[in-house]
């Protein structure tokens, strides 16, 4: 009976050790715009999920009250969102809407067994409480940290290493005021352990990432550089390397040993390597950013694209900078929360080719984002009489392309896309 015993026990281990983990979803959360002068959202949050299996995004939930969205994290579960002064639990399947709670100042998210760990800061307002837990269950409240006994000001970004919280203060909504510190947390005991000052060159923590037995940190410092500050877990020494592109980082996630970010207007995202402490090289994806977040378990890059007013376009990169695949998403898509799964009950679904134009409308310039396309095609333009307006070549199954059409007066027009094997046709509206 023993041996038996030990026999299966091995075949389900066995099992266990090759079931693959696979994709599922990706859950993308779209910032929207708020108009600060007129103080009127003009474009809702909304929270959608992306299929890599069928390349299909859809929206399933519209934040109507929200003037901005900060944070979405996943368990095996659920989906918490952080949206303004709320936040809202989904069902992970079914993406309906669970229970919300009410966090004024609500930031960043991060999950530590059955809590919610959650950060603080809003614009011209101060908290007695930078750092507050809540329960998964049913979001209730369970403790904060005052500012007397945790973190002095707004902060942002949360990461977790062997039970103890690794929190980015940055005071950001002081414009002068930043500051460059990373709390920590024992979230056992519940206190507040001694901080560790990131310098004057890593001033304004805006992302915290942890990798084996070190945190680092992608600071704005004062919006004219950028730096990254890597902290050894083992004595909380601190080593901060300046960025050689001026402006501060507008995206950065950490992918295979390095740390990819971009920092203001440019048009390439550069990576750090974290064995080496320095800068190791640059992708040319000529593109600008607003986002980044890696699918760990398939090292790609998710990166948004947004003109904060019509469209999201999701671009997702593997980690030499080749564009593997790219969807639409709502206005300002932020950030990403990845839904892995065992390989077993999801289908392979046939990716269909996808032709993308928005915005359309549009007033000055069109963008086309191709999928699963042939090697070479022709994008054409004509105008409804049959004039060729616009022709260009095109290479690469998966592509982006910007077309200026503001020389061309109001009207409706054909855009198309051919290749050796099929034709794709869409009417384009010029204002």
């Amino acid at each position: 009976m023993k041996k038996n015993l030990v026999l299966a026990t091995i075949l389900f281990c066995s099992v266990i050790a090759n079931a693959q983990q696979t994709l599922n979803q990706v859950i993308v959360l779209n910032e929207g715009r708020y108009d600060y002068i007129l103080q009127q959202i003009d474009k809702p949050v909304t929270v959608g999920a992306y299929n890599p299996q069928t390349n299909v995004y859809s929206v399933f939930d519209t934040i109507d009250n929200a003037r901005f969205a900060s944070d979405v994290v996943v368990d095996d579960a659920n989906i918490y969102v952080s949206a303004d002064n709320t936040l809202l639990k989904y069902d992970l399947n079914t993406h309906q809407l669970l229970s919300t709670q009410t966090v004024n100042g609500i930031r960043k998210l991060a999950l530590w067994n059955d809590k919610i760990l959650l950060t603080r800061g809003e614009y011209l307002t101060t908290y007695d409480s930078y750092f507050q837990v809540y329960n998964k269950s049913d979001l209730s409240f369970v403790y904060q940290l005052d500012t007397l006994n945790g973190p002095h000001y707004a902060s942002d970004g949360i990461v977790i290493k062997n039970n103890i919280a690794y929190i980015a203060i940055n005071n950001g909504f002081v414009w002068g005021g930043a500051v460059g510190i990373v709390g920590r947390v024992d979230l056992t005991n519940q206190n507040y352990m001694p901080e560790i000052s990131l310098g004057a060159d890593g001033i304004n923590p805006e992302n915290i990432l942890n990798d084996n037995n070190k945190v680092y940190t992608v600071n704005n410092r004062d919006y004219s550089f950028a730096s990254i500050s890597s902290i050894d877990l083992s004595n909380s020494n601190v080593v901060t390397t300046n960025l050689n592109n001026a402006g501060g980082c507008q995206g950065s996630a950490f992918i295979n040993s390095k740390i990819a970010y971009q920092t203001y207007n440019e048009n390439f995202i550069g990576r750090f390597d974290v064995n080496a402490q320095s800068i190791s090289d640059s992708l040319f994806i000529n593109r600008s950013i607003y986002a980044m977040a890696t699918d760990e378990l398939n090292q790609n890059l998710y990166a948004s694209e947004t003109d904060f007013s019509s469209y999201g376009l999701v671009l997702i990169y593997n980690e030499n900078g080749n564009l593997l695949n790219a969807f639409v998403a709502g206005v300002t898509p932020g950030k990403f929360a990845f839904d892995y799964r065992n390989a077993s009950g999801i289908s392979n679904a046939t990716i269909n080719s996808q032709v993308l134009v928005f915005p359309n409308p549009s007033t000055d310039q069109l963008t086309i984002a191709c999928t699963n396309a042939d090697e070479k095609s022709t994008i054409t333009i004509t105008s409804i009489d049959g004039k060729i307006l616009y022709q260009n070549n095109v290479s690469g199954k998966n592509f982006v392309h910007h077309i200026d059409i503001s020389k061309y007066a109001a009207g409706t027009y054909l855009l198309s896309l051919q290749s050796e094997n099929k034709t794709s046709v869409q009417k384009v509206v010029k204002y």
